[in-house]
């Protein structure tokens, strides 16, 4: 196991533990901070009706659905993960209706090829982590699901953070084949 490796290894153990003691109420004040903030973003970035990649957050991560109501104008799609490594999207208009736990947990769509979309179709990406530098640089899970679809797919300028606070590091290892993000959302 390399260096890089193994400080991943250790920061993502750091990080569930930090998440881990943030109270429900935190998490869901940040993440109303979070969605607001998005908003003000989004409505600044994209000046028409445009499709939004969101993810249905686990426990420990911020919780975005109040974003269909902020900006129903837009169209959602959620990442749907596949055991060979690969993620594909699907359009969702009630997150609560359609979602059902699927591959590690997470709540995924049902992949009915009518609501399939092409991440080359997508406008902008809002993207997880375990944590991020100011920078962008992006501590994952550790699947490497986002970082093969972006360095093939989409350009950084369409890329978008969002973590609590705690999750907002000065430093995180970084491989070559680790994507970051252009801007970062935090609570």
């Amino acid at each position: 196991m390399s260096d890089i490796v193994l400080e991943k290894k250790i920061l993502r153990r750091q990080m569930r533990s930090t998440l881990s003691k943030l109270s429900q109420q935190e998490k869901e004040q940040q993440s109303v901070v979070i969605c607001e903030r998005l908003v003000l973003l989004i409505k600044d970035l994209l000046d028409r009706s445009s499709v939004i990649a969101t993810f249905a957050g686990l426990s420990s991560e911020p919780d975005l659905s109040s974003l269909h109501g902020l900006l129903a104008e837009h169209e959602f799609v959620y990442p749907r993960c596949s055991d060979d490594g690969g993620m594909e999207f699907y359009r969702v208009k009630e997150p609560q209706l359609e979602l059902s736990k699927g591959l590690y947990g997470i709540r995924e769509p049902r992949p009915l090829i009518e609501n399939r979309v092409n991440s080359e179709d997508v406008d902008l990406f809002l993207v997880p982590a375990f944590a991020y530098t100011i920078g962008g640089q992006r501590l994952g899970k550790g699947g490497g699901y986002y970082d093969r679809l972006f360095e093939k797919v989409v350009p950084k300028n369409r890329l978008i953070g969002v973590v609590f606070s705690k999750q907002l590091l000065e430093f995180v290892p970084e491989e070559w084949h680790d994507v970051a993000v252009s801007r970062v959302v935090v609570g």
